[in-house]
């Protein structure tokens, strides 16, 4: 498969069937290879606030030699994050970390906080609505 291969979404909307996965990449690290996936065909990248890295997916995305419409973006709410206005605030930091002006992809990461994960019988069902709706809103 190559990494030009896009599927096209309900909306119209073309996602990239590859993403560039960023995790355990440092800022420095990530914004290279950022740069260096674009040269060679990469056009979907994949990161999360979790992650610690969005400012290097960003400074590698605004240093590239290809538009950012060309160019799709998935991150991820902060699993810790479950109500509405801290997901209104995570999706306006993320954009102010990225340097950019929107998220082609924002997933909820997990259902669970990771802390909780498969401890806890709290599934977050309320919270995990809450995010959604923010998510739509943005």
């Amino acid at each position: 498969m190559s990494v030009d291969n896009t599927l096209t979404l309900n909306n119209g909307i073309e996602i990239p069937k590859v993403q560039l996965g960023t995790w355990l990449m440092n800022n420095d690290e990530v914004k290279r290879a950022v740069q260096q996936a674009v040269k060679i065909g990469y056009r979907g990248f994949d990161t999360a606030k979790d992650y610690g890295n969005e400012l290097g997916v960003g400074k590698g995305i605004w240093n590239s030699d290809i538009e950012r419409s060309e160019l799709f973006l998935t991150t991820k709410i902060p699993t810790n994050v479950k109500d509405y206005k801290n997901t209104k605030l995570a999706i306006d930091e993320a954009l102010t970390t990225f340097g950019l002006d929107y998220i082609d992809l924002l997933l909820i990461h997990s259902p669970q906080p990771w802390i909780e994960v498969n401890r806890v019988s709290d599934r977050h069902f309320e919270g995990n609505l809450e995010n959604w709706q923010a998510m739509e809103e943005a």
